[in-house]
C-alpha cells in the first residue's frame, strides 16, 4: 500500500515548503555563527566584558544585567544551543523536502513534528507573552490545520466513499 501525499503544487504547500527551507537555512547559519564565536573565544571575551561592566556600573539594573550575562554565557550552554539549532534545521529541511516531493508521509511528518511542539509553545506563551511567540504559535497551528485538512480532502477525492 502506498501512501499518497498532498499535492506539492498547491500554493499553501509551496508556502510551507518555502518556510521550512528558509527556517532550516537560517538555523544553520545561526548555528555556524555561534560555533565560530565559541571557537574563537567569544564566550571568554563576553564574560570578561560583563565582569568589567559589573565592576564599573552604578545602576542596580545594570549590575543585574551584567550578572545575568555572566551566568548565561557559557560555552557548554552555547554548544547545546548549536546542537538544538542543527537538529531542528535537519528536521525542517526533511519536512520541506518531503512536502516538495509529495511523499505520503511528508504531510504527516510535518503535522506530527509541529503538533508535538504546540503545547510547549502555549506554555512558553503563558509564561511570557510576546508578539514573536504568538506569531510562531499561530503560524505552526495554521500549518498543522492546513495540512490535515488538505491531506484529508485529497485522500477523499482519490478514494470517494461508495
Amino acid at each position: 500500500m502506498t501512501l499518497e501525499g498532498v499535492s506539492p503544487r498547491a500554493a499553501g504547500v509551496r508556502a510551507i515548503v518555502l518556510y521550512k527551507v528558509a527556517k532550516a537555512g537560517a538555523q544553520t547559519v545561526l548555528a555556524v555563527v555561534i560555533s565560530v564565536l565559541v571557537a574563537t573565544g567569544y564566550v571568554t571575551r563576553a564574560y570578561e566584558l560583563a565582569a568589567a561592566l559589573k565592576d564599573h556600573l552604578v545602576h542596580h539594573w545594570s549590575i543585574k544585567l551584567a550578572e545575568m550575562l555572566m551566568r548565561s554565557l557559557t560555552a557548554t550552554r552555547l554548544w547545546w544551543i548549536v546542537a538544538a539549532l542543527v537538529g531542528d534545521a535537519v528536521i525542517s529541511a526533511i519536512e520541506g523536502w518531503a512536502l516538495a516531493r509529495g511523499y505520503g508521509w511528508g504531510a504527516w511528518l510535518v503535522v506530527a513534528a509541529t503538533s508535538l511542539l504546540l503545547p510547549v509553545e502555549v506554555i512558553e506563551l503563558s509564561y511570557r507573552t510576546t508578539a514573536g511567540r504568538a506569531i510562531l504559535l499561530l503560524v505552526n497551528l495554521t500549518i498543522v490545520l492546513y495540512l490535515l485538512r488538505r491531506a484529508m480532502k485529497e485522500h477523499h477525492e482519490r478514494h470517494p466513499h461508495r
